[in-house]
């Protein structure tokens, strides 16, 4: 009589090392396509804020000047937290980046009778843009400024209110 072996075949489930490595590797680069597209439209979300901020600061200068006769040498005066909505705090650029923040000049020579408000936009071709034509940096009278954009002029990437 004769024996005969029978080998058991071993299966083995589940994923090498190779493999799993090419899905880590994959997902890596769908999630950088998705991180670079969302980038513009948070640049344009943050653009959108600063517009606003700017025309709440302005509607808070237009209060202050109808209760004082002059705009204010400062936005971070106490004076103008009350005129702003709900009465709070001058707003604050939307990166808060100093240097990015919100800029406020009074007229010098017109006993603080006018003002220029700016601030620099992320991005230059961005909505905020459509329909915006720069106002002068020369104060009514023909005078600057105490402060005016970097170049003098208020074109984009800056964005301007004035009186």
């Amino acid at each position: 009589m004769r024996k005969t072996f029978c080998a058991k075949k071993i299966s083995r489930t589940g994923f090498t090392l190779i493999e799993i490595l090419i899905v880590v590797a994959i997902i890596a680069i769908l999630a950088s396509i998705v991180l670079v597209g969302i980038g513009p439209t948070e640049q344009l979300g943050r653009d959108a804020r600063r517009v606003s901020d700017l025309h709440s600061i302005q509607t808070a200068l237009e209060l202050y000047y109808a209760q004082n006769g002059r705009y204010p040498k400062t936005i971070t005066s106490a004076d103008l937290t009350p005129a702003l909505i709900g009465g709070n705090a001058v707003p604050q650029d939307p990166t808060n980046n100093a240097a990015a923040g919100y800029v406020y000049g009074y007229g010098v020579s017109t006993d603080q009778q006018s003002y220029l408000l700016w601030a620099k936009l992320e991005n230059k071709s961005g909505s905020s843009f459509q329909g915006y034509t720069p106002p002068s940096t020369t104060a009514p009278d023909g005078s600057t400024y105490s402060n005016t954009p970097t170049g003098g002029s208020c074109a984009a990437p800056y964005y301007c209110l004035t009186l």
